[in-house]
């Protein structure tokens, strides 16, 4: 707002909105609002108020229901666009409100009544005509007070707004808000009624949240988006819920300024006789005190015969009744202390218009949903009057058709429609004859039911392909606040399912039953009725046959583990030096163990500001030393750029900070970039380094010394080529495409530099139509493709640690190819997907992670330690287990470790042996448990990284003996004895090897378990000595320290 000043003593509030076909949203771009120079006692008492307990608010809170009376304002614009429809204005407006008094009555305990609706004709003083500017609008209408009883003053629009979109004085009684947007007006009355934005630094404890820069000033580190917020909130995806806090202030509002339900409603009034539109909307006075009615209507004046119907708000539509009929009707008010008496009868005659309105007649129902692609047939009945239709498709969530995708003139009363992408979408129809226009008809949808590969995605299995027993799945949601539901059955009706998945639109169905034809449904429905029909948006049936293959060992998706974690789309990842670090938008950034998957999660909460997800494309590399660096939003639309000094993000982090609009950044060369510009920060400066023309937009930016080397596309051929700069030598610039390098194909996807030096691309030559990848190695390029090496369709390309390039390749099946030795290896990893692809990283374990639609997946594609576990086998001896392994390749191996348990649950160490270089060990554990024993190992490496092998078990059913385990042990040792062996008093000691006894402890009733603490002795050999009386017996134990 500026220096936008407001002649009352109230605290002004903003809100940007946008409009499109595709959402309507709050903007995440910082906002700020304006207030008046003088310090109001309102204000004061607000902030007093915000500081008070929660508890406090909700015992001041009036438990009967409060009305807010709203006093409505439609400018000459709208009355235009309507084409003097003012039924329509009416229906549209109570429609709105109707859907926002649903959120407040139930959150905030206040139903909306639309008091009055003022509407501006072309011929009277419209205070709004001429005037494009919400700032002016909330001037105006704060300066034109109605003289009927109102609580709230609001304006409702639909013409360009040059302002903010949606504004409202704090704690006042007028707003700003369009006419179509009801998610914004829910908002605005949110601020009338006392609640500011969630980012407030007013709030209890300081902000809500940090989706945008915090008001007043409290706050100037890294912002982060979350993935759903509440609706006073400017973060992407907003619940129809205000957060509790929200809500208690606002319940204390309208307890102090409104009125309350304290009886059942008084009786309606209706005069004698109304005159009505065929196809027209009625509207009737409103009685404040009800929260719905019933209508009766008849054509006899006893109403027998009489139909019934609810209202949720003072109007009702005419489309059902005949024109030149006379209908008996009468109300009556209703609210949750009871009705009102039936009003007095009274006669609605139906005129006939001299254009009528159509009906649609189809797509009706399910036949709504149709599949992406497919042409749909869009009829409605012939209107009276009419020589032509006016139609209009937008998308669903566009309620004013404000930015409809087809508007045009028909002569017929059917339309052709196919859809041109997957997004629903509503539409509506009028008659026009000339320049006269009729109303327009109820909106209908059209729903794009998913399709194989279009919204509904599986890695294989279509087209009557067999399927693995365990798979992922990907479903693209319509809507992030919908609810989605996937289910496995082995009935086609769904009447017994295997498995169903609850909002986790990308998952994972683990271990189906093998070698079945199994049903799979998929199905999306919306619960807000004024944005979407009743019936599901998606429902679609697929039949699975499954083999008996299983999920391949090296392949990890992690959905398997917690599909709504890992679930989340993000192309945001790196890999360090010990770490795997990937964005999850809405949750932070998840720090991953690359074997063990341990992880931990960090974000601004977590490291006090000093990084924020959601809020860049991308925002997380690693440099040339395996470090991991963070660029995040923050406050007033600066970029954070955060280097820390370890990888738990702790102790001084250096931080850089500056203000420019970018989408990527390169550690090593300390460059950031936007589409068109790039950036260089040098001693904490950062400059631009490059400006790129309006046609050259920018996909890829490397830096190795002074050498930039910029992947960009030209808007004008349409190719792709690659510019090289000098960050010390401003003149330096070199093109390299297909039209200077023999080898360059015109269309280059990636550029990546190896730690030698070496230049790697993957590109198509559009011609040909073939994929390859080149390398450069400082003289001349060569090139790798279907005809001289085992790549054919190379979908993406990494480089690991020590520079060696990898090739994920995708198909009928996927593979991944490593650069060696001059040449390109299968590295044999069985991948039976088709659909398996995303960006990828090279982890110094040589494994491979994919940011896929899936999730993130580890393709292991050797051992996960510098060592292969050939084998792990446990032999039973007499009284011992002789544990022996075999590994190859054994490089910064620390030790073996072999873990014993009996439960197969909790492990503890049963022996320890240094690694030696040599491909074969034994340990032997003596005296095991009776019954099973399990026995894992644990390969340590230098650096205390580590993996655990299968497990493998041993039984000693007929145990003779009593038995100690853990042996060897560190601290304790527990003794097992037979039945025959207990029941009686006895002691147990520890004598060391030359018979001094160290610990005589007396037993007052053995039992078949006892403990022995060794934890005060150093290591060594020792004896546990059992004795109850009947026979002494001793066994040995290892202690190692």
């Amino acid at each position: 707002m500026g220096n936008f000043q407001i002649p009352m003593r109230k605290i002004l509030l903003t809100t940007f909105f946008l409009v499109s076909s595709i959402v309507v949203t709050a903007q995440t771009k910082d906002v700020s609002c304006g207030t008046t120079e003088e310090t109001s006692r309102e204000t004061d008492s607000l902030l007093n108020l915000m500081r008070q307990s929660p508890g406090l608010m909700r015992a001041r809170a009036n438990a009967n229901m409060n009305i807010c009376r709203l006093a409505v304002e439609i400018d000459s614009d709208t009355y235009a666009e309507f084409a003097g429809d003012t039924a329509a204005i009416r229906r549209d407006v109570l429609k709105m409100v109707s859907w926002c008094s649903k959120i407040y009555e139930a959150e905030i305990n206040t139903r909306l009544v639309v008091s009055v609706i003022r509407i501006w004709k072309p011929d009277e003083p419209d205070p709004f005509r001429g005037i494009n500017d919400s700032g002016v609008w909330l001037t105006r209408i704060n300066q034109m007070p109605l003289a009927v009883g109102f609580d709230k003053h609001i304006y409702l629009y639909t013409k360009p707004n040059n302002g903010f979109g949606g504004i409202a004085y704090l704690s006042g009684v007028e707003s700003v808000s369009p006419l179509y947007s009801p998610q914004v007006l829910a908002h605005e009355l949110g601020h009338n009624f006392s609640s500011p934005h969630t980012h407030s630094c007013n709030w209890p404890g300081g902000p809500i949240d940090y989706c945008s820069a915090p008001e007043y000033g409290c706050y100037d580190k890294s912002l982060e988006m979350l993935q759903v917020s509440s609706i006073m909130s400017y973060c992407n995806s907003r619940e129809n819920t205000f957060h509790p806090l929200s809500r208690e202030i606002m319940m204390l509002h309208a307890a102090g300024h409104f009125t309350s339900i304290g009886s059942a409603p008084e009786q309606v009034s209706l005069q004698p006789a109304y005159n009505a539109g065929q196809q027209d909307f009625f509207t009737f006075d409103p009685i404040l005190s009800a929260t719905s009615y019933q209508l009766s209507i008849s054509q006899n004046p006893d109403f027998s015969g009489e139909t019934i119907t609810e209202l949720p708000f003072n109007g009702f539509e005419t489309s059902q009744l005949v024109a030149g009929t006379g209908y008996y009707f009468r109300i009556k008010a209703v609210n949750a202390l009871g009705a009102s008496d039936w009003s007095a009868t009274s006669i609605l005659s139906i005129t006939p218009k001299n254009i009528g309105t159509p009906v649609i007649t189809a797509p009706l129902g399910s036949d709504m949903r149709t599949e992406t692609g497919s042409s749909v047939q869009l009829i409605f009945n012939a209107a009276a009057g009419a020589s032509g239709y006016e139609i209009q498709i937008s998308h669903a969530l566009d309620l004013g058709f404000n930015n409809a995708i087809v508007n045009q003139t028909i002569p017929t009363t059917d339309f052709s429609f196919t859809i041109p992408y997957r997004m629903p979408m509503r539409w509506r129809v009028r008659a026009v004859n000339g320049s006269e226009k009729g109303s327009w008809s109820d909106h209908s949808f059209i729903l794009p039911n998913v399709s194989p590969y279009n919204g509904f995605i599986l890695p294989a299995g279509w087209n009557g392909q067999q399927t693995l027993t365990s798979f992922p799945y990907f479903y693209s949601m319509l809507d992030p606040i919908s609810h989605v539901r996937v289910t496995i059955d082995d009935n086609s009706d769904f009447s017994s399912p295997i498995s169903v998945k609850e909002q986790e639109p990308t998952g994972f169905f683990k271990d189906l039953p093998a070698n079945q034809t199994l049903y799979l449904k998929v199905e999306e429905w919306n619960d807000n009725r004024i944005m979407y029909p009743e019936i599901p948006l998606t429902s679609y049936v697929m039949t699975l046959t499954t083999g008996s293959t299983k999920l391949p060992d090296k392949i990890t998706f992690l959905t398997a583990t917690d599909a709504k974690l890992f679930g989340a789309l993000s192309q945001n990842m790196a890999v360090s030096n010990k770490y795997v670090w990937f964005e999850i938008p809405g949750t932070g950034y998840i720090r991953m163990h690359p074997i063990n998957l341990d992880y931990q999660i960090f974000n601004r909460n977590t490291t006090d500001g000093l990084i924020g997800s959601g809020m860049l494309p991308r925002s997380v590399h690693s440099d040339k030393n395996q470090m991991v660096q963070f660029m995040s939003r923050g406050t007033y639309n600066a970029v954070r750029w955060s280097r820390p000094v370890n990888e738990d993000l702790t102790g001084e982090s250096t931080v850089v900070q500056f203000y420019e609009n970018v989408q990527d950044f390169d550690p090593d060369g300390k460059v950031a970039w936007s589409s068109q510009q790039i950036f260089w920060e040098k001693n904490g400066y950062v400059m631009q380094h490059r400006y790129f023309a309006p046609n050259e937009y920018i996909i890829q930016v490397k830096v190795s010394g002074t050498k930039v080397w910029t992947l960009i596309s030209d808007l004008n051929d349409g190719s792709n080529r690659i510019v090289v700069t000098d960050l010390e030598n401003p003149s330096y610039y070199e093109t390299i495409s297909h039209n200077t390098q023999p080898g360059i194909q015109n269309f280059i996807y990636q550029l990546e530099l190896a730690t030698n030096g070496t230049i790697w691309l993957r590109q198509l030559d559009s011609n040909t139509g073939i994929s390859s990848v080149a390398s450069y190695n400082g003289s001349s390029w060569t090139v790798y493709d279907r005809n001289n090496s085992p790549i054919n369709s190379p979908y993406t390309l990494a480089l690991a640690p020590n520079g060696i390039p990898y090739v994920l390749e995708t198909g009928s099946q996927s593979s991944i190819y490593r650069f060696k030795d001059g040449a390109w290896e299968n590295m044999e990893v069985e991948m039976p997907y088709e659909n398996l692809s995303g960006a990828m990283y090279v982890d110094k374990y040589e494994s491979c992670w994919l940011t896929s639609i899936f999730g993130v997946v580890r393709i292991a594609t050797s051992g996960l330690l510098p060592v292969t576990l050939v084998s792990f086998e446990a032999d039973k001896e007499e009284h011992a287990v002789k544990l022996k392994w075999q590994v190859e390749d054994e490089v910064d191996m620390l030790e073996y470790v072999v873990e014993h348990s009996t439960d197969g649950k909790k492990f503890e160490p049963a022996g320890r042996m240094e690694a030696a270089k040599k491909p074969y060990y034994e340990l032997r554990h003596l005296y095991p448990a009776a019954g099973k024993n399990y026995y894992r190992l644990k390969s340590v490496e230098t650096d205390q990284d580590f993996a655990l092998s299968k497990i493998v078990t041993v039984t000693f059913p007929d145990a003779a003996d009593p038995y100690l385990y853990p042996n060897p042990t560190q601290n304790t040792v527990h003794i097992t004895l037979l039945p025959e062996q207990t029941g009686t008093p006895g002691r147990i000691s520890v004598i060391t090897m030359e018979g001094k006894k160290l610990v005589d402890k007396e037993v007052q009733l053995l039992k078949t378990s006892e403990t022995v603490d060794l934890s005060s002795l150093p290591g060594g050999r020792y004896f546990i000595r059992i004795d109850n009386g009947k026979e002494t017996i001793s066994r040995p134990v290892e202690l190692r320290r």
